[in-house]
């Protein structure tokens, strides 16, 4: 098998220009950055294109990109051309710093993750975008429970689902549902995380009847949201749980062919835990096929995933054969320690 080299930056440069591009805003400075846009039209789209790129986990990617369009956005801020809908443009900025929290939380920098999920929530409050709104609640609540903070990451997420409640505005049902389904998965996995196994099946089951209201797959404000992903998070928590046996079977009923194609990352993940299932079960052999999934489809994933790097490690210190020059060839451009 063959695994496509990644050119990825060192993890102190990677978000490097995205966190000058945050921390300096426009205003304070006359250089706004060497890219142009032709307008707030291209500047959204260059803004939903890092969402993309995130998605496909081409992180590397989506960390060039976002600095233009970071400084772009805020310049547009700032300085609004006659006639724009300055909504819209709350919106286009909110859509962006919701991106920069996503990458920042993948690559583990929380500090800046929290400031642009911050920025997005203000963004999406000026733009009076409930569903916005909740996506960005809900990249705070991942900074909380990626950093052991469970309790504020329940507090979070319950109260941007309750906020969402009362009052849904005008915005498309279908991302409404994403919004509340996704803000119920992180619920759900907080509370078992804490070890209130009832109510985070509960949540679990409560996505399930929002994913089955959305009535597919789907990638509304870049959720990921369906029944799909409600599935790969209910084997996450099987392995949060300690059970291998119930997440491998788990794992095998789940067809990531329904998910849009650009969700590289999400079908990446399913491997990811199905790889930590057969290893904890001693299923070293199947476990390798599925980390070697994941370096074929999302190369970069295992640069920054921490459960990715986990299991690839413990591979390949029982690896006999063949398959460690395999592993150690993957590991070797993953960073991991051979």
């Amino acid at each position: 098998m063959s695994v496509r080299s990644t050119v990825f930056p060192a993890a102190d440069d990677l978000l490097a220009d995205l966190r000058e591009a945050i921390t300096a805003p426009a205003e304070w400075s006359s250089d706004p950055g060497p890219a142009s846009f032709a307008g707030p039209a291209d500047l959204d789209t260059r803004t939903r294109e890092c969402h993309d790129r995130y998605r496909r986990a081409d992180y590397a990617g989506t960390a060039r990109l976002l600095p233009a369009v970071v400084r772009g956005i805020e310049t547009l801020t700032v300085d609004p051309p006659t006639g724009v809908n300055h909504r819209a443009i709350r919106r286009t900025q909110a859509v962006a710093y919701i991106a920069a929290a996503k990458l920042a939380t993948k690559t583990g920098d929380h500090d800046l993750a929290w400031l642009a999920a911050d920025r997005g929530q203000h963004a999406a409050l000026a733009a009076d975008a409930p569903a916005l709104l909740a996506t960005a609640r809900r990249q705070i609540a991942c900074v909380f429970h990626d950093t052991g903070r469970l309790a504020d990451a329940e507090r979070v997420a319950v109260s941007a689902l309750d906020s969402l409640n009362q009052r849904p505005g005008d915005e498309d049902h279908r991302d409404l549902s994403s919004a509340r389904g996704a803000l119920l998965l992180l619920a759900a996995m907080t509370s078992i995380r804490r070890g209130e196994r009832t109510e985070g099946r509960r949540r679990l089951t409560a996505a399930a009847e929002q994913a089955d209201a959305l009535g597919r797959d789907d990638n509304r404000l870049w959720s990921a949201f369906g029944p799909t992903n409600v599935a790969i998070h209910t084997l996450t928590a099987t392995l949060v749980l300690d059970d291998p046996t119930e997440a491998v079977g788990v794992g095998e009923q789940i067809d990531t062919r329904l998910l849009p194609p650009p969700l590289a990352g999400r079908r990446a993940r399913l491997h990811v835990d199905l790889s930590d299932g057969h290893a904890r079960l001693g299923e070293d052999a199947i476990a390798a096929v599925h980390i070697l999934d994941v370096a074929r489809r999302a190369p970069q994933l295992l640069r920054v995933d921490p459960t990715a790097r986990a299991v690839l490690a413990t591979l390949l210190g029982r690896a006999r054969g063949s398959t460690v020059s395999v592993l150690r060839s993957v590991a070797e451009q993953a960073g991991v320690a051979t």
